[in-house]
């Protein structure tokens, strides 16, 4: 087991392990390097307890007594970082995509409405921490582990030890779950290293402490968006601005600006048909190692666009699924290039795998017709519907909630459409639509990595809460459109849409805008609601 220090980057002042090798079953205590900036895959540090088996290991650890000195980070507290990001989105950033003038539509609409939004870190919680056996026999190193990417894990190890990747064997193991956080070999250079350190193999186990406390979090985010609506309530001008620390800054802690793959993530292609667009990004310093979790920047990004374009249909007086039809407009091919953006397409040509909104268009009226849309529903229950392409997927979502005087949530069924392109294994497709809904669910009602004095908060499942079988969807249907496309990406792009199709149930139901994620939180069982309904 290895302490780690609880800030980015901090030291170890000084260790005593007396009472740690006095533990039944402890051999010995390994110092590991002192990390630097920037973050990249490296480990961080600490000291190792070496025992016979886990047990010893974790008492030993327990035993330690180890002075830290703070890392350059230990300053950061999440309460007043989200207040500097919110600032930062509601000034003008740097444009990314430009259709018309967007400031002289705003200047002469007949109804503005503004919004904020914000999402916390996120931990990716896989269902086993991370895992590391490794065997050192003096220039060979042979390594058993649960990572995504071996080849990418033997040229970290490579560079970390100083040795041929040619003398360096990385066998794959059993994920355990992953969704991201298992793509950082990390804890595979913490066993390799303590491997070389004592002459013997070594197996590095991870606890959920561990793991919440020391990953690679998803990005914490704000947004601003603005439109502009004409007497008859239709959206002439779109205005939405992104704030984030990238992905990039675990490679270069200089780096503050968006990468333009993460701003292609539901940012700057979105498929709106208003004759004024514009979308622009700000800069943000990153003080968490940020990193891959299912869908990226899309979660973010369609919890803004989506919950923004309800509360559109609501200013308008319209159906929320009537209004979205809308704002996506006719079918057609979009490029978000020849407006400026750069865009990757996923890494597919625009030619295969183009931007089509007919299929985006007919996902939304599947999975609204599923849900049966518009028939009467009882007090305090409500259906919120979002849609969203990703990973060259397009899903649509329907939830319907039902929310108590005293603010419990229950959810009485979701509703998904789905247009994957070509697909072989349909009962897979639907695992990974049903999986990725609740991840998204989960994340929505519960997750929030915060941090105070440089120090992530949260620990374990009590104070990094997850969704319970009993709170799961009582119903959940999930449609597949037949296609001749090429095959699209499956596992990614059901998380996006389930968090603004959540709020926009809980508007329809109560009355109350939730623009914040997440909406209860790890240590509540009720709706964060606002004091009066918000339009």
């Amino acid at each position: 087991m290895v302490a780690r220090p609880p800030q980015l980057f901090g030291r170890v002042g000084s260790v005593d392990d007396t009472k740690a090798r006095a533990v039944p079953g402890v051999l010995s205590t390994v110092r590991l390097p002192d990390a630097k900036p920037p973050a990249e895959f490296q480990a961080l540090g600490g000291v190792a307890v070496v025992a016979r088996d886990t047990w010893a290991a974790i008492e030993g650890r327990r035993a330690l007594e180890i002075a830290w000195q703070d890392g350059p980070n230990a300053g950061y507290d999440s309460e007043s970082y989200a207040r500097q990001l919110l600032a930062t989105a509601r000034s003008s950033g740097k444009v990314r995509r430009a259709r018309g003038d967007v400031a002289a539509a705003l200047a002469s609409a007949k109804t503005r409405v503004a919004a904020e939004y914000y999402a916390p870190h996120l931990n990716q919680s896989p269902m086993e921490p991370p895992s590391a056996t490794a065997e050192w026999d003096g220039d060979r190193l042979e390594c058993w582990a649960c990572v995504q990417d071996p080849q990418g894990t033997r040229e970290t190890l490579a560079k970390a030890l100083g040795i041929d990747k040619e003398n360096i064997k990385v066998t794959p193991t059993w994920l355990g779950g992953a969704f991201g956080r298992k793509s950082k070999p990390d804890f595979v250079i913490e066993a390799a290293l303590i491997a070389r350190e004592v002459g013997k193999p070594v197996k590095v186990t991870w606890t959920r402490e561990d793991d919440v406390q020391h990953g690679y979090y998803h990005s914490v985010s704000a947004q601003y968006c603005e439109a502009g609506l004409d007497m008859d309530g239709t959206c002439t001008a779109w205005l939405h601005r992104t704030v984030f620390p990238p992905i990039s800054s675990t490679f270069d802690n200089a780096v503050n600006e968006p990468s333009d793959g993460e701003l292609s993530m539901g940012a700057t292609d979105v498929p709106f048909a208003m004759p004024n667009l514009q979308v622009e990004s700000g800069d943000a310093k990153a003080h968490l190692r940020i990193g891959w979790l299912r869908s990226v920047a899309n979660i973010y990004h369609a919890f803004a666009v989506q919950s923004f374009a309800a509360e559109l249909a609501y200013a308008a007086g319209r159906d929320q699924k009537d209004y979205l039809l809308e704002l996506i407009g006719p079918a057609r091919k979009l490029d978000p290039g020849t407006e400026g953006a750069e865009y990757g397409n996923y890494g597919g040509s625009l030619e295969d795998y183009p931007i089509d909104t007919g299929r985006l268009r007919h996902v939304a009226e599947k999975a609204a017709a599923m849900a049966k849309w518009g028939r009467k529903l009882p007090k305090g229950r409500g259906l919120g519907i979002a849609v969203h392409r990703s990973f060259l997927t397009y899903v649509a979502t329907v939830v319907e909630v039902a929310v108590g005087a005293d603010g419990t949530i229950r959810i009485p069924g979701v509703w998904l459409a789905v247009d994957a392109g070509t697909v072989i294994n349909p009962r897979h497709v639907r695992a990974q639509m049903e999986g990725g809904t609740i991840y998204g669910l989960s994340n929505a009602l519960y997750g929030a990595i915060t941090a105070k004095n440089g120090a992530v908060v949260q620990d374990n499942f009590p104070s990094w809460r997850l969704m319970r079988m009993g709170e799961a969807p009582r119903e959940f249907k999930v449609e597949i459109i037949a296609s001749n496309a090429p095959p699209g990406g499956v596992g990614e792009p059901p998380t996006p849409p389930a968090a603004p199709a959540l709020a926009n149930a809980i508007f329809a139901a109560t009355g109350h805008r939730l623009r914040t994620l997440p909406f209860i939180g790890p240590e509540g069982s009720k709706l964060i609601l606002p004091a009066r309904p918000t339009a």
